[in-house]
């Protein structure tokens, strides 16, 4: 007897495939390196690198390094605590990491992606709400890594 297939946008049950585990590492946390970003390899792009309150919004500062055996580009940044604004910089261009949901407008009508690494190790993907419906689902939504975590 088979098992019917699962519904529509539900994957199967199983282990997860390399490139979903893979997708679960994408965007960015604390480690006890620095913090770490990681953005799937996309075959068409030549450069990538962050820019943001960390390096004077100079992407020069921050290349991201391509790992061809993993298929990731990845970066690692030592920051002190406190609340930082970044943009990801592809062949040039300006975009938000779309693995961050933690964003705030800029002056030029765009997004940047926000992480907050607090004194006592732990990173928040943003600042949360401070009351109301919204500091709900952020605490439903915000992403906190702790030193456990990281060991």
């Amino acid at each position: 007897e088979s098992t019917p297939p699962p519904p529509p946008g539900q994957a199967a049950a199983g282990p997860p495939s390399l490139r979903e585990q893979l997708a679960a590492l994408f965007g960015v946390r604390l480690t006890h390196r620095g913090v770490l970003f990681v953005q799937p390899d996309e075959a068409d792009a030549g450069a990538l690198a962050i820019a943001g309150d960390f390096n004077n919004w100079n992407p020069s500062q921050t290349p991201m390094i391509r790992d061809d055996k993993l298929g990731v580009w990845r970066a690692c940044v030592r920051v002190p605590a406190g609340r930082y604004r970044y943009r990801l910089v592809r062949d040039g261009q300006w975009i938000r990491d779309p693995y961050n949901a933690a964003v705030e407008s800029n002056p030029f009508g765009e997004l940047n992606n926000i992480i907050e690494v607090k004194q006592d190790g732990t990173a928040l993907a943003a600042p949360p709400p401070t009351d109301g419906p919204a500091a709900a689902a952020a605490a439903t939504t915000t992403t906190t890594t702790t030193a456990e975590q990281r060991a």
